[in-house]
């Protein structure tokens, strides 16, 4: 349990890139797990970069999974597809491609194991004028996964990958600078 822990937290310092640029960082939290993010824009403002990471616990909450978690990071490059501005906040509707590793389950599997996959996130956010940011959205996964659960290593298409778009994902973050 450490271990993730230290994997969590780290996450959050992944891109030093963030040090000079407008970077956010908090919780994620999803039916698939909960865990930390981070996001910041780079030099032109309408893309935004984010990252999570966590602790992906799904099968365990709603099936019988034997108390085994895997741990997923994801790292997404967003464009900002329109922006609409008021006195107190900013929303933003963005889509964007990304990727996705993680020592996970698939369905049906017993065991965790690799996964390596890319991704399509589409979502909203909301930027408060004291800098926080709520992050709410959906995005699926396409790749593939090792099975270990039989008698050797097999690589699979990566099924629940498909699902997660199924999966709201919500994002609180505070600015870190």
């Amino acid at each position: 349990m450490k271990k993730l822990l230290a994997i969590l937290l780290s996450s959050l310092f992944f891109a030093p890139v963030c040090l000079s640029a407008d970077w956010a960082g908090g919780l994620y939290s999803s039916p698939e797990g909960f865990g930390v993010s981070t996001s910041w824009r780079g030099s032109g403002g309408d893309m935004f970069y984010s990252l999570e990471s966590y602790v992906d616990c799904y099968d365990v909450m709603y099936s019988d999974a034997g108390g085994r978690c895997g741990v997923a990071l994801r790292f997404s490059d967003n464009i900002s597809l329109k922006k609409f501005s008021c006195s107190s906040s900013e929303a933003e509707l963005y889509a964007g491609p990304g990727i996705y590793a993680g020592y996970v389950r698939d369905r049906g599997e017993s065991l965790p194991g690799p996964t390596l996959a890319v991704t399509g996130s589409l979502g909203v956010r909301f930027t408060f004028r004291r800098g926080v940011v709520i992050d709410a959205g959906l995005g699926c996964a396409l790749g593939g996964h090792i099975d270990r659960s039989g008698s050797g290593a097999v690589l699979q298409f990566y099924t629940r990958g498909l699902s997660h778009a199924l999966l709201p994902r919500l994002k609180i973050e505070f600015p870190l600078r």
